[in-house]
């Protein structure tokens, strides 16, 4: 059994695994890098099969380039629907971006004392808990 075929069920697995967390999770950018693991990991595992039936079937060559070109044509059939997935979730990360940040936009907008204090107040808590336990006045 050839190395880059165990290397790809083990990357395919890895790359489902991602992408169920990312479903469960709602992030899509690990949504995306799943699905493009789990091509990786598939289009390496057939690699490996090919190499596989390369090594046991040098008595039949023409058969063999048969299903060499087979499994070409369904490797590029499942990366092409693959980059489609990616692309699908790319977009929909983006727009949830997107939306986030006009919803953020519009409450400093709607607000902008509240922000102003806001932020004014998370200096002042950042600026004290990294100062540690040094005083401005010492006597």
């Amino acid at each position: 059994m050839d190395e880059d075929r165990i290397a790809g069920s083990a990357q395919r697995a890895q790359g489902s695994a991602k992408q169920a967390a990312g479903n469960l999770s709602g992030d899509a950018g690990l949504q995306a890098e799943g699905a493009a693991e789990r091509a990786a990991g598939t289009a390496r595992e057939a690699l490996g099969s090919a190499k596989d039936a390369a090594a046991e079937a040098e008595d039949s060559p023409q058969a063999e380039v048969r299903q060499l070109r087979a499994e070409v044509d369904e490797i590029s059939v499942e990366t092409a629907a693959a980059e489609a997935r990616v692309e699908r979730y790319v977009r929909r990360a983006d727009a949830a971006v997107d939306r986030r940040t006009e919803a953020v936009t519009d409450a400093v907008r709607g607000h902008p004392l509240l922000a102003v204090g806001g932020a004014a107040l998370l200096g002042y808590l950042l600026g004290r808990l990294a100062g540690g336990d040094t005083y401005v006045y010492r006597r």
